[in-house]
């Protein structure tokens, strides 16, 4: 009976033993991924506010757990870059790489650490492998272009802007940088395609379209330039605040009366 007793108080305490063994790892797992959880939101939020230093600094202490999941991965290689970490962001991706992830936007995070750092070339060089492997990646060709502009190369900028346009017509960030720079070269052809590009679009930003106007203007399209003017001016009606704020940013569009100062409601009038 004794003997019995003893065997019964053994097993439990295995059975106990066992059970912490699956339990404790579970209950561990579960409290890192709700930490991680939190992490995510709490930088997304930052990021989202446009707090990009102060996102960077919240995920550094977690960027050896965060680089095992690809999509952290991207995060962790957003941040970075917003922030302007270049030594960071070039350590994040290629860690992401040896950890199996090689998606573009992983080999374009590499290429972007490496140009903050101020190595152009070996950033080109990253982004030309990744071109070499998918001609049609219209995010590679974009920053290509923008390197390239970096180093005053602007004719070999202008093809990769225009390259990159044509693939993706509906980019508005794309579509922007690629506008302001023709326009800036003043060359009015691809900077009309480009204005094309956008009235084409179903809601396009006001500032794309006020530059799609500019391109027009510059192109002789006036009447297309004006029709722009006035749906920017009908979408803004009401909020005098925005319209100024649109006037300042492209005086040569408006007449300088067109300004009026916003005058603040007193309380209870």
């Amino acid at each position: 009976m004794l003997l019995k007793l003893r065997r019964k108080k053994l097993l439990l305490r295995l059975g106990v033993l066992l059970l912490a063994l699956i339990v404790i790892p579970l209950v561990v797992m579960l409290v890192q991924s709700v930490r991680m959880w939190r992490v995510t939101g709490n930088v997304l939020g930052l990021m989202d506010g446009g707090y990009f230093a102060v996102a960077a600094d919240e995920v550094d202490s977690y960027r050896y757990k965060l680089v095992k999941s690809e999509d952290d991965c991207k995060m962790l290689i957003a941040v970075y870059y917003y922030a302007k970490r270049a030594e960071r962001l070039e350590w994040c991706a290629e860690r992401c790489m040896a950890n199996g992830f090689k998606g573009s936007n992983v080999m374009i995070g590499l290429a972007l650490g490496r140009s903050l750092a101020g190595r152009d070339d070996d950033a080109l060089v990253v982004l030309d492998l990744l071109l070499q492997k998918d001609s049609s990646n219209s995010e590679a060709m974009l920053h290509m272009a923008e390197i390239l502009l970096k180093k005053r190369q602007n004719d070999q900028a202008g093809k990769f802007f225009m390259k990159a346009a044509r693939l993706a017509p509906k980019d508005t960030a794309i579509l922007s940088a690629a506008l302001k720079f023709f326009i800036g070269v003043r060359d009015w052809q691809r900077a009309r395609e480009l204005a094309d590009y956008v009235r084409a679009l179903d809601a396009p930003s006001y500032a794309l379209k006020l530059h799609a106007a500019r391109a027009l203007i510059g192109a002789g399209d006036t009447v297309g330039a004006e029709s722009l003017k006035e749906q920017v001016l009908l979408q803004v009606k009401g909020n005098q605040q925005l319209k100024n704020k649109l006037i300042l940013s492209f005086p040569d569009l408006f007449k300088p009366f067109s300004f009026m100062p916003v005058v603040p409601q007193k309380p209870g009038g």
